[in-house]
């Protein structure tokens, strides 16, 4: 009876975070290490794409970027997904963000959360912190993880350091044929990095250069793409 009922316990924790908990919340709900080892042997339970410390259960939901939200999850272990003060524990960003939204983003094996304040939390394995200020209105939430709106996601990777046009290029047709933004959308984003950083600049008029393959569209501090705080 212990063990079904810390299962249940277990369960209920679980349901609010797409079948996933972490070690750390498992234990405030009173499942004890050897209740929770046991259901390790018994399959009900397993890890998270190699994320140390946080588990699913196996008759559980699954999320659609189960390492992506593993690794959000492990930024705050104690704390339950439902109530965790966002973006203060860390919200999606860059190529991670991206990915998310369907639009591939450049390759990379990390993902990188930003933050206002990266002192306040411990980056596990495959995380990059990033010190990312955020209006309310320049994230969301994608199936309970928090992650940077379409426009932000573009715009922080566009005038990122060594970013190749190239590759710029290709990430606004993915998100425009995907469906996730549109071309307002990426050009607002665009906009607003070019005011945060009091440069002068026309996100639309850079935008549709960008996308005719213009060889001067700007990726510089001079044009859309400088390289101040995010």
């Amino acid at each position: 009876m212990r063990v079904l009922d810390e299962l249940g316990r277990l369960a209920e924790l679980a349901e609010g975070q797409l079948g996933s908990f972490t070690e750390a919340q498992a234990a405030s709900y009173g499942v004890s290490p050897d209740t929770l080892a046991e259901l390790r042997r018994a399959g009900v339970c397993e890890e998270v794409s190699s994320v140390p410390g946080v588990l699913r259960l196996c008759a559980g939901g699954r999320h659609p970027f189960p390492r992506v939200f593993a690794r959000w999850l492990a930024l705050a272990p104690e704390q339950p997904a439902w109530t965790r003060a966002v973006p203060e524990t860390g919200v999606v960003v860059g190529n991670s963000a991206a990915h998310v939204h369907g639009a591939g983003g450049l390759p990379q094996n990390h993902t990188e959360f930003g933050l206002a304040d990266t002192g306040a939390v411990t980056a596990g394995p495959g995380v990059v912190l990033t010190r990312t200020v955020l209006e309310p209105d320049e994230w969301t939430l994608v199936q309970g993880l928090p992650v940077t709106r379409p426009g932000r996601t573009f715009a922080d990777i566009a005038t990122g350091p060594g970013v190749d046009l190239t590759d710029v290029e290709k990430l606004a047709t993915a998100f425009l044929l995907t469906g996730a933004a549109d071309k307002a959308e990426l050009a607002a984003g665009i906009d607003r990095h070019l005011r945060r950083n009091g440069l002068a600049g026309d996100g639309r008029a850079w935008l549709d250069d960008l996308l005719a393959g213009a060889d001067d569209a700007p990726v510089s501090p001079e044009g859309p793409g400088g390289h101040g705080t995010r």
